[in-house]
């Protein structure tokens, strides 16, 4: 089961590598700026991003740590071969790293944890790999990015008979949503020291932008996928017609981010 999940995962993501660097990426790095600004403050010489994907934050992490070798690692090939072709990338399982154990400063998880069926697995993985001392460091969602124009969205695909959305996906979301959580998960997994801190991430998507998202990636696209075309253009277009009518204001989208560091 946990191999399938991974598997359509990957998958998906690589027929989704071009639209994801275009529509979400940059939305994503702006969260992940902080947590790289709270992790400046001590030299590393090897930092690993688990879960790279296409490499937005490796340019970020290079700067911040001058003269660091930054590895981008992930299961989607499709989303590596849109990385920063100057950074060395390579395809790995978040929990079976092919790396040599005590061999990493600084581990990053950025927006990843959420899709390993167990986040224990990845997390030990990365215990495995840093060296004593070193430190891991995660974003999580407190709570999906949302709008005045994304919720008519999601009333939009209700009211034209969408499947609901996957509940295991909403639980692996939920184990992670509060900096409490992640203290306990990082203490179980065997880290110390962890701080655990909640912060929101606002970003204006357009009604282009908007639609484009939804219907293209992340958890609205299984919902939209489920609609027959008339359907599908049905939503569409009564999502359009209702979100023209909003102001400005309403295109401001607002989440909860979960950062978490620790020692192993």
């Amino acid at each position: 089961m946990e191999n399938g999940h991974a598997d359509n995962l990957t998958e998906r993501y690589d027929r989704e590598a071009h639209v994801y660097r275009e529509l979400w990426a940059p939305i994503l790095r702006r969260a992940g700026l902080e947590l790289v600004r709270e992790l400046a403050s001590e030299r590393v010489d090897r930092i690993l991003d688990v879960g790279t994907g296409v490499g937005s934050l490796l340019p970020d992490l290079s700067m911040t740590f001058p003269g660091a070798l930054v590895l981008g690692v992930d299961r989607s090939r499709g989303m590596l071969a849109l990385a920063p072709a100057e950074f060395p990338r390579a395809a790995m399982d978040a929990r079976r790293l092919a790396l040599r154990s005590n061999s990493v400063d600084l581990v990053l998880m950025a927006f990843m944890l959420f899709h390993v069926e167990q986040p224990v697995d990845a997390l030990r993985e990365a215990r495995r790999v840093l060296r004593r001392g070193g430190r891991v460091a995660t974003l999580t969602w407190g709570g999906s990015l949302e709008s005045n124009a994304t919720r008519i969205w999601a009333e939009c695909l209700d009211r034209h008979g969408a499947i609901a959305a996957d509940p295991a996906a909403e639980a692996r979301h939920e184990a992670l949503d509060a900096p409490k959580k992640m203290e306990i998960l990082l203490r179980d997994t065997g880290f110390t020291s962890p701080r655990c801190w909640a912060n929101e991430l606002v970003s204006t998507l357009d009604l282009e932008h908007v639609l484009r998202l939804k219907t293209s990636l992340g958890s609205s696209k299984p919902r939209f996928d489920s609609l027959d075309p008339p359907a599908q253009d049905a939503c569409v277009a009564g999502a359009r017609r209702r979100m023209e009518a909003l102001a400005r204001a309403d295109f401001v989208a607002r989440g909860g981010i979960v950062y978490a560091q620790a020692r192993a």
